[in-house]
């Protein structure tokens, strides 16, 4: 696919509203080199909205390959692209979505770079799903301090855990602190992005990552999801 020469990280969260496409935009501000961004969101890509850029409509070249759109320090592709502007994806199912984000992968003729970041839809489904498995990214997922955002923490370990996807960390939003909740977990704490516009988002970078789904990892997630009070388990496992 081409697109492995890079660093890859994807920001992944099955519960919507914690930040995760505003924290993409501001850590890929903050990264040293050239940055190709990748919108996947097909609940709602607005990546490019959040960096300020307009709307585009990718040129289709010879072999049937797209020129992404270029930002100061790189080149975006979004499905927001293959609408008009401020148009409604058509996204019937889910067997639809995962088709055509694997058509569009191979298709994205991006020119060389030090980063790729992917913004993903906020759920646990079939396309995420295709788009981990393809393309083996480090993750990065988020909390907030209420309850329904670690539960939604939970589920995304227990999501990433099938796949045994590799996992940068937990990074926490808008003041929290996610060190005690990661610790539980068995995962890494990423920082704090203090409360505040624009977003402070912390060098992450010399984090190492590491495959999720070992059986010791898996228990250990499960009893500090229990200690925790957390329903996702219960209502995944049953």
């Amino acid at each position: 696919m081409g697109l492995r020469e890079f660093r890859q990280f994807a920001f992944v969260s099955a519960k919507g509203g914690v930040g995760k496409t505003t924290l993409l935009a501001a850590f890929a501000r903050r990264l040293p080199g050239r940055i190709a961004l990748l919108d996947l969101d097909f609940s709602n890509p607005v990546l490019n909205i959040a960096l300020g850029l307009d709307h585009y409509r990718p040129q289709e070249i010879k072999g049937g390959r797209f020129l992404p759109m270029p930002w100061e320090k790189g080149e975006l592709m979004s499905l927001a692209f293959f609408t008009a502007p401020g148009g409604i994806l058509r996204q019937p199912n889910s067997d639809y979505r995962t088709a055509f984000i694997q058509d569009l992968l191979p298709r994205i003729a991006w020119s060389p770079y030090d980063w790729l970041l992917i913004d993903t839809a906020p759920s646990i489904s079939q396309e995420n799903e295709a788009i981990l498995k393809d393309l083996d990214p480090e993750i990065i997922t988020l909390a907030q301090g209420d309850p329904l955002s670690q539960e939604g923490v939970v589920r995304t370990l227990l999501f990433l855990g099938v796949l045994k996807s590799k996992l940068m960390g937990l990074l926490g939003n808008r003041g929290f602190d996610p060190g005690s909740l990661a610790e539980e977990l068995g995962v890494a704490s990423l920082g704090c992005v203090p409360e505040g516009l624009p977003a402070r988002v912390p060098d992450f970078t010399q984090h190492k990552s590491f495959r999720l789904g070992q059986p010791s990892w898996s228990d250990k997630l499960r009893r500090g999801a229990v200690k925790l009070g957390l329903k996702a388990l219960v209502e995944l496992d049953g």
